[in-house]
This record gives C-alpha cells, sequence and structure tokens, in this order.
C-alpha cells in the first residue's frame, strides 16, 4: 500500500517537473514567431520579403510536424531523446536568432525553427504519457 502512495507522489513530482517544462516551452519558443515580421522590418527586409520568411516558417512547421510526428509513432528512438533533440535545435536557434540581418539569413534562422518546433508539438505530447507512466 505504501509502495503505491510513494509511487504516485514519484508521478506527480515528474509531472509537475514536466508542466514547468512546458510553460518555459511555450514562454521562450513562441515569441521568435510573434515579432518575426518586425524584426525583419528592423532589419530593413522589404514587407513582402518578411511575408515570405512567415510562409517558409510555416511551411517547415507543417513539414517538422508531420514527419517527427510519424517518427515518434514508429518508436524508432526513444521519444524523451527525440524531444530533448529539438529543444536542443530550438535553443540554439532562438539563441542565435538575433544574429540575423538580411533575407536569406532570416531564412536560415526561421527555417530551422519552425521545423523544430513544428516537430516538438507532436512530441511532447507523447512524452507526457510516458512521463506519468501511461504508455
Amino acid at each position: 500500500m505504501l509502495g503505491g502512495a510513494l509511487r504516485g507522489i514519484g508521478m506527480i513530482g515528474r509531472f509537475v517537473v514536466y508542466s514547468f517544462f512546458e510553460v518555459f516551452v511555450a514562454l521562450g519558443f513562441f515569441t521568435p514567431a510573434l515579432f518575426l515580421v518586425t524584426h525583419a522590418r528592423s532589419q530593413d527586409v522589404e514587407d513582402y520579403q518578411a511575408v515570405a520568411v512567415v510562409s517558409i516558417a510555416a511551411a517547415a512547421g507543417l513539414t517538422g510536424g508531420v514527419v517527427f510526428g510519424r517518427l515518434a509513432n514508429l518508436r524508432l528512438v526513444e521519444t524523451v531523446r527525440e524531444l530533448m533533440a529539438t529543444i536542443a535545435v530550438l535553443k540554439t536557434v532562438v539563441l542565435l536568432g538575433p544574429l540575423a540581418t538580411s533575407f536569406l539569413v532570416l531564412v536560415g534562422f526561421r527555417a530551422p525553427h519552425s521545423l523544430a518546433f513544428g516537430a516538438t508539438v507532436p512530441i511532447h505530447m507523447t512524452v507526457l504519457g510516458e512521463v506519468v507512466c501511461v504508455a
């Protein structure tokens, strides 16, 4: 009886840690998408080019969600490791993002960011079940 209660407390602790992780992901990784056009315009990128960056980012995000969602369903790699890899790519691109000063460099930063962000969305839902020991 006591072992089951301790196991339940352990699951709650892991869930709380994972919940904090998700809050920080939401706060940190949505921001570049919100201010992409503003940043592009501050770097003297034309309006139509700023919109093109957003379109390219949307296509990369869709691709990342479909491809990595499929990989997560195949279970070739542990989903926790997939999530760590996509978060590592996101962190790197977000940290280097302010260096983007032209259209091509913005596309070069934004496409991998959107690809990794699109990949993170289906993976983190799968990991949630593993964290609380349901899957």
